[in-house]
């Protein structure tokens, strides 16, 4: 009797034609307008409803993301998203300081 082997991708639900090595790409419904998110895990989900075309668009812009946070320029949590620490603590302060 014959069997064929099912692939990673369809093992671990993940685009293989998108992943690339320490970043896979996750097909998911995603709320709104949202096209694809670039996780802090190094994971991308992108919206199913996308054509091929805009899939890849995504993931080359969620990719920019990835590459951001890997240098410390880009990071987020549940409540907030931070662009460059230094520069945004820096203008904390000058707002402290027209404050006072």
């Amino acid at each position: 009797m014959a069997f064929k082997l099912k692939t990673k991708g369809e093992i671990f639900g993940y685009n293989e034609e998108l992943s690339e090595w320490g970043r896979p790409v996750f097909e998911k419904n995603l709320k709104g307008d949202i096209m694809a998110e670039a996780n802090n895990d190094g994971t991308t989900f992108i919206d199913k409803s996308l054509s091929p075309a805009q899939k890849k668009e995504a993931v080359e812009h969620e990719n920019v993301h990835h590459c951001q946070m890997k240098q410390g320029r880009l990071h987020y949590d549940d409540n907030m998203v931070t662009w460059k620490k230094i520069l945004s603590r820096l203008l904390e302060c000058i707002r402290e300081i027209k404050v006072i």
